[in-house]
């Protein structure tokens, strides 16, 4: 009898070991997902602030020309005057 209850522990002992071993390497594993996320997002929200710069010094530049200068430019970027009207 003495032989079974060791035998018992034994596998009780090996059991949370491979339970906290599993834990471990999830643990470990969700931990790198996050990191990746975080790099993604961070590398997301750096190109939104270059998109918004851009955008913001291009307005500038629009809202700085006379009214002839822009309607010039416009007619340039919407038709090509080489084309029949």
């Amino acid at each position: 009898m003495f032989g079974l209850s060791s035998i018992g522990m034994n596998l009780k002992l090996f059991a949370l070991i491979a339970i906290a071993a599993i834990a471990g390497a999830m643990g470990i594993y969700l931990r790198g997902v996050n990191q990746g996320k975080d790099a993604i997002r961070n590398k997301i929200n750096e190109k939104r602030l270059k998109n918004y710069e851009k955008a913001s010094s291009v307005e500038k530049k629009v809202d700085a020309l006379p009214d002839s200068d822009l309607r010039d430019l416009a007619s340039k970027w919407v038709r090509n005057n080489d084309d029949e009207r």
